[in-house]
């Protein structure tokens, strides 16, 4: 029994990251499955009494955390949630409050999120126990680590052959989008690199443990001896292992896994040095510089130009006010958890809060994460998760700590030292991603934990196999069988009830819902809706699936039924507060509830015009223009260079141009669009004043739209208007002095005005840049160049 819990804890560590990841709810369920089989497995051995359950450091924290989580989900009475976290109270109930009668609110804004991520935190719990039981016997613990390196050896070789032969297909067969710098089987190439960061020290570590003793005579015997050795060809498969695995970081052009990688191998490497117990077993300088040289060799095969490449476009600062780096992200997170300190918003519940406190406009992207796993997770943790967090890595470093500084045992003291590198370089890499919110790194990152709690804790030596933790009694070994069944039936069946949802909606993606869909298939698709909320009732996806198909056959009431509860289990999700305001419209319901919710929706996405859209068609259509002008305004103001899509959509509602005009915010790129509009519509006479007002506005920005120069020089030249055109020209040249096109043009009109001497040097600035442009070197003939 024992050893088909090994194969299934073996088959987990290969089955995670080729699951792409293991990010999918499929992925998930079979890692839980398997891995609860294995520890239940294990558990009835030890209830049987043929192995012992030893305790393993932290669980007091790991327990703790795994409250705070539960806790998280629980409703709590309004006044205990107003002490915790008011905010959280006050969005509870300025939305779902508004329509549900209820006393009781959780801590999380996104409850289907912050039970998938508890799923997740149990795995990564169940995965920590079941390594440090399984690990805890000596020739278990070196086979595992023999499996782990060889599978990451194998896994980047065969990562590196895919990047050479496809860039949008994860494991040669499953297609993602170009732009997603796909790598292995990881979508992202950053997650990719996160695994092998971790996994090359303790490659290194295994490769340095079975180096062949020292050779002595001549370099041929030297040479026949190391060949010789019993060690050697284990020892070279680890070396390649290495190699191929430190080269991959390097190919999958992750900044953040090269600078992570390299850190901890230097943080190993001293490590090794400081510790007087393998002081002796490093292998010295000339082995160092034969692995620094293969690498080096390995890497220029694949062109050291692709990598300075990278991080030559390291975003590190923001260039202005519209540019978007990270720091945006970290920025608008630290808002999130000064909003909610104490116990944030939820485990999982990122995407769904994020834009309400998104201060930078960015289309239409969904921002997933902050880029930061410790930022998001004091976000959603608030300062009590980030605490407990905090506890736990404390207390599991500081008891293998002190159980390491007592071991004489080289082998255990190498792979301790390359499994708190391991984790050392995922932390780092933290800093920039979100490593950690992916499954089979998270999973990864448990199982290393137990990799350096039992190197510490396991004496390895042929005739003694004991380990120091201690040993349960068998009461607790009952206790913990109970709960682990409890708990892993739980999770089974909300992850099968989550895939199987997602598995009766697949066929969604290809299908729309649109005002002239058949009656027939609208109710096919709330059928469908309907089985999936049954199966997965948190999930407000198919609440508003079903509350569209209804829409559009006409039961507006039925409609908003199910758009409400979609807010009742999102209550920050505009489309689904939007959504539930226009059905009760469209039902006659509550008009003054409607416009609550439809005002909530832009509260809650503030950065996402749709929502602006939405809710000023909503106001025209009550006929409330003031308040839908004031909507539109706000819009604008958030996204300038999209007042345009603005324009069309009043025009559309019935709005005039001079009704247009007062509400436009101080902007030269509004007042260029608003011109540009105006002339599309047949409004010429106010084209070239609002192009004047643009301008004029211009003189105190850094980059105003080069159209405004040349759509207002031509218009003065077409007024014959010389000298205005000239002095509008000569303004744009000294915002861009290299702009070829605007340079000829204003050299054009320097040479019709007669002034030739300016022509004839602009001429010539604009042949040294570009000797083929134009006419130019005519040009330059006709005025004495």
């Amino acid at each position: 029994m024992v050893n088909i819990s090994r194969i299934f804890f073996w088959g987990l560590l290969i089955f995670a990251p080729l699951a792409f990841g293991s990010v999918e709810s499929w992925a998930l369920f079979l890692l839980i499955l398997f891995c609860g089989a294995s520890l239940v497995i294990y558990l009835l051995e030890c209830w049987r009494g043929n192995q012992h359950l030893y305790r393993v450091p932290g669980l007091v924290p790991l327990l703790c955390i795994a409250g705070f989580m539960v806790l998280q989900v629980l409703p709590l009475p309004a006044g205990i949630l107003r002490f915790i976290s008011p905010n959280t109270l006050d969005i509870w109930q300025s939305t779902a409050g508004l329509f549900a009668d209820a006393t009781a609110w959780p801590l999380s804004l996104s409850l289907k999120g912050t039970i998938v991520e508890t799923a997740r935190f149990f795995l990564c719990f169940g995965g920590y126990v079941l390594a440090v039981q399984l690990l805890s016997e000596r020739t278990m613990f070196k086979r595992t680590l023999l499996i782990m390196a060889c599978f990451g050896g194998v896994f980047a070789f065969f990562a590196i052959v895919q990047s050479i032969f496809t860039t949008d297909h994860a494991l040669w067969f499953r297609y993602v989008p170009v732009n997603a710098m796909v790598f292995g089987s990881y979508v992202c190439h950053n997650h990719y690199a996160g695994l092998m960061e971790m996994l090359i020290p303790v490659s290194l570590a295994l490769a340095i443990a079975h180096r062949p003793l020292r050779q002595f005579g001549p370099f041929k015997e030297k040479l026949i001896g190391f060949f010789e050795e019993r060690k050697t060809p284990v020892f070279l498969l680890l070396c390649f292992c290495t190699v191929i695995m430190v080269v991959s970081v390097f190919a999958s052009l992750s900044r953040g896994g090269m600078v992570s990688m390299c850190a901890s191998l230097v943080i190993f490497g001293v490590a090794l040095v400081i510790n007087r117990r393998t002081r002796r077993v490093v292998i010295g300088r000339k082995g160092v510089a034969l692995f620094a040289m293969i690498v080096l060799l390995g890497v220029s095969w694949f062109g050291w130009s692709r990598i300075d490449l990278r991080f030559g476009e390291l975003p590190v600062l923001p260039t202005d006010e519209h540019s978007i780096s990270r720091l945006n992200y970290w920025r608008d997170s630290l808002a999130l958890l000064r909003a909610f300190p104490v116990a944030g918003t939820g485990m999982g519940s990122f995407q769904t809060v994020f834009p309400a406190y998104q201060s930078f406009f960015s289309a239409d992207t969904v921002i997933a994460h902050a880029h930061n796993d410790y930022l998001e997770l004091l976000a959603e943790g608030g300062l009590t998760g980030g605490g407990l967090f905090l506890v736990l890595l404390t207390v599991i470093l500081v008891t293998t700590r002190n159980r390491l500084k007592i071991r004489r045992d080289r082998f255990s003291i190498l792979i301790c030292l390359g499994a708190g590198a391991g984790i050392t370089a995922i932390l780092i890499h933290g800093l920039v991603d979100f490593n950690l919110r992916i499954v089979a790194n998270a999973f990864y990152f448990s199982i290393f934990f137990a990799l350096m709690v039992t190197a510490a804790h396991t004496r390895l030596r042929k005739k003694i196999s004991f380990t120091y933790l201690p040993v349960c009694s068998n009461r607790t070994i009952a206790v913990t069988l109970i709960g682990v069944l409890s708990v892993w039936g739980a999770l089974l069946t909300l992850m099968a009830g989550i895939w199987t949802g997602e598995a009766r909606t697949a066929f969604l993606k290809h299908q729309s819902i649109v005002p002239d869909t058949p009656a027939p298939v609208l109710n096919h698709i709330a059928s469908v809706a309907a089985r999936a909320a049954a199966v997965d009732p948190l999930d407000e996806t198919y609440q508003i699936i079903r509350g569209d198909a209804r829409l559009f056959a006409g039961d507006a009431e039925g409609a908003a039924i199910d758009y409400q509860k979609a807010v009742c289990r999102v209550p920050t999700k505009s489309e689904a507060l939007q959504k539930a305001g226009l059905a009760m419209a469209y039902a006659s319901t509550d008009m003054a509830l409607a416009d609550a919710l439809m005002a909530a929706g832009v509260q809650f996405s503030p950065m996402k015009l749709q929502v602006y859209k939405q809710y000023a068609a909503f106001l025209f259509a009550a006929d409330r223009r003031e308040s839908a002008f004031n909507v539109v305004s706000r819009a604008i103001i958030t996204a300038p260079d999209k007042s345009g899509e603005f324009f069309d959509f009043m025009r559309a509602a019935g709005v005039s141009p001079l009704e247009m005009i007062p509400m436009l915010p101080e902007d030269d790129g509004v007042y260029y669009r608003m011109a540009l509009f105006l002339r599309k519509t047949g409004h010429n006479g106010l084209y070239v004043p609002m192009l004047e007002k643009a301008l004029e506005m211009s003189a105190d920005q850094p980059d105003p739209p080069m159209g405004i120069f040349h759509r207002l020089a031509n218009a003065h030249e077409r007024n014959n208007d010389i000298d205005a055109a000239i002095s509008v020209l000569e303004k744009g040249v000294d915002y861009y002095p290299d702009h070829i096109p605007l340079l000829y043009k204003l050299a054009r009109l320097y040479e019709k005005s007669g002034i030739t001497f300016k022509a004839q040097h602009l001429y010539q600035m604009i042949f040294y840049q570009d000797p083929a442009y134009r006419d130019v070197r005519q040009r330059l003939v006709a005025t004495g160049g």
